[in-house]
């Protein structure tokens, strides 16, 4: 595994922003199919799901961001010290 650490991080904020995106779909998606679903949890839980996937894709983002400095990815070794 060869990559640097914008690769590792672009890669990681990618992944989040598919789950984003899959967690704002559930909106629409809920409504969807709302009609079809039993009364009571089952409705609720497709917006629920949303919500988490949504809001934890976002946080784990800020945590993306914000950790690039604080520890290398895994398998990632900095690269030799040129000696002069």
């Amino acid at each position: 595994m060869n990559q640097t650490m914008r690769d590792y991080i672009k890669r990681r904020v990618w992944w989040c922003a598919a789950f984003a995106v899959g967690g704002w779909l559930m909106f629409p998606l809920g409504a969807a199919i709302e009609p079809s679903l039993p009364d009571g949890v089952a409705r609720t839980a497709v917006w629920i799901v949303g919500f988490i996937m949504f809001g934890g894709a976002i946080l784990k983002v800020r945590l993306v961001r914000a950790s690039r400095l604080n520890y290398p990815p895994p398998g990632w070794k900095p690269p030799p010290e040129r000696s002069e």
